[in-house]
């Protein structure tokens, strides 16, 4: 007895419980948002004497999904990395009739990430599409058993042997105990259309295992990448915009908070982020962090300087600045004699007020604010002596009021968040999202 819980795309059940909700495995796949209510629902629509019920499930696409997977560590390559650090361990191979070291051998000749993945396709493209699980098919071998299931390969034989076994201790081929499922699951989904839906549903857990819904709800108990900003607008502008063009994956990242309390600030800028790494690189800290200076002269000379200063980094860490953008190839800057001039300002003057939609950088005549040049900026850095401009746009304290009052009427619901608007924003989040790809 009991209720069968799945995860699944179409088809396909990827992952399975009983009667057991895991908050810890389906907060990778889902944030509470995802949570669907559906009421008076019938298993059989025409089934008259059937009484509805209320339909939980938790929902989203396998483009969100794999967004998620990413940001956690769940990357391809990292996949990929995984598998071949330990295959020997990790495929589902014994012949009691071989010594190990022959077993090691024909792993080494018939096994390598790309074959292995090859037949997951083969065979994962098969379940998504079809409700009959593989050992059904299996057992009517002598009535017509599909000629493109035969496994043709070692590997095939290794997956398929995995999935025709209702009782295998392996999972498309990767013993359980040695390989965790959600790469196997995340290798999988990246043959799938972004668009199909993933889901579990937890209705039957009402009442037979949980009291109520709210027993098995997704809390943001994850750990979050935590990103450092040289400032609390940063902080403010970053997180509005992924909650508006990422929501999926709002809760997977932190950007460190520069307030101790109301009016208690604490020194922000590029060597606050410089202090702070290097103190999180001391205390061995394993969360993942990434250290995002202003694309501007003290932001570029700053990261050059981190990473000379730090070496040879945990792979856990990345140091990075904004990413340059289009618009500041020919943007207008003074020169000493109040001339403006169009120049490439991209690595001398782009803050984070550079990147907000431009009617928040533009007077009443549409005119850009322009870029007033402060000073040189020098620095050295080993051997190599660097010494840039640095500028900074006009009116900043105009601009963060003006970008607040524009967040509150969104978020308000006053006005509308337009993706358009906010691209040289989403150029710095999808560089962060993307950064331990």
């Amino acid at each position: 007895m009991g209720v069968d819980v799945s995860l699944k795309v179409k088809s396909l059940t990827l992952l399975y419980w009983k009667s057991f909700f895991d908050e810890k495995t389906l907060r990778m796949f889902f944030n509470q948002s995802d949570l669907q209510i559906n009421n008076n629902v019938k298993y059989d629509i025409n089934d008259k004497d059937e009484k509805p019920h209320t339909e939980y499930k938790y929902v989203s696409t396998v483009g969100n999904v794999v967004d998620r997977l990413n940001s956690i560590g769940y990357t391809l390559k990292n996949v990929e990395k995984r598998f071949n650090n330990n295959v020997f361990d990790i495929i589902n191979y014994y012949d009691f009739d071989e010594e190990d070291g022959v077993i090691r051998q024909r792993i080494e000749k018939n096994v390598t990430f790309k074959k292995w993945s090859n037949s997951v396709k083969k065979y994962s493209n098969f379940l998504l599409n079809n409700d009959e699980d593989l050992y059904y098919f299996w057992e009517l071998e002598d009535h017509g058993f599909p000629e493109s299931l035969k496994p043709k390969t070692f590997c095939d034989r290794i997956v398929f042997n995995s999935l025709k076994d209702t009782q295998s201790d392996s999972y498309f081929g990767c013993l359980y105990e040695e390989f965790d499922s959600i790469n196997v699951v995340r290798l999988i989904l990246e043959y799938c259309d972004k668009k199909n839906i993933i889901e579990v549903d937890v209705s039957e857990m009402v009442g037979w295992t949980y009291d109520s819904i709210d027993d098995m709800r997704i809390s943001d108990n994850i750990e979050k990448t935590i990103v450092l900003v040289e400032g609390s607008s940063d902080k403010t502008i970053l997180e509005f915009a992924l909650k508006n063009i990422y929501p999926h994956l709002y809760n997977l990242y932190y950007f460190m908070d520069f307030d101790y309390s109301t009016n208690n600030t604490r020194q922000g800028g590029s060597d606050a982020i410089a202090k702070n790494i290097e103190t999180f690189i001391t205390s061995k800290l394993n969360a993942k962090f990434i250290a995002i200076f202003d694309n501007d002269a003290i932001g570029i000379q700053s990261q050059k300087a981190l990473l000379y200063k730090i070496g040879n980094f945990p792979e856990n860490y990345k140091i990075t600045n904004y990413p340059p953008i289009k618009d500041a190839n020919k943007y207008p800057t003074i020169l000493p004699d109040k001339k403006i001039k169009l120049m490439n300002i991209n690595s001398m003057a782009c803050s984070i007020e550079l990147y907000l939609p431009k009617q928040l950088i533009t007077d009443d005549f549409n005119n850009l604010y322009p870029i007033q040049w402060k000073n040189i900026v020098e620095r050295k850095i080993g051997n190599e002596k660097l010494s840039d401009y640095q500028g900074e746009i006009q009116h900043k304290d105009e601009i963060k009021s003006s970008f607040m009052s524009l967040k509150n009427d969104i978020e308000n619901g006053k006005k509308q968040f337009n993706i358009d608007d906010w691209k040289n924003i989403k150029t710095i989040i999808d560089h962060i999202i993307h950064i331990f790809d």
